[in-house]
C-alpha cells in the first residue's frame, strides 16, 4: 500500500493479510535499490487503487 505520510496513523490492522505501507518516495527508493518485496509486489500484486502508479513501475521493470 502506498500512502501519503500524514495518513500512516489511520491504517488499521487486519489479520487476513500482511499490509506494508510506504510513501511514494520510500517505494521509489526501494524500487531503485531492487528491493525484492517491492519488485514482487509490482510483478505479482494486484492494484486495488492507483493502477497507473503501478503501471509506471511495471513499464520500468520491463525496460
Amino acid at each position: 500500500m502506498i500512502v501519503k505520510a500524514h495518513f500512516r496513523d489511520q491504517i488499521y490492522y487486519c489479520d487476513k493479510f500482511e499490509l506494508f505501507c510506504y510513501t511514494e518516495e520510500e517505494f521509489e527508493n526501494m524500487f531503485l535499490k531492487g528491493n525484492a518485496l517491492i519488485l514482487d509486489s509490482i510483478h505479482e500484486g494486484v492494484a486495488l487503487h492507483g493502477q497507473s502508479f503501478f503501471a509506471n513501475y511495471k513499464d520500468r521493470m520491463n525496460e
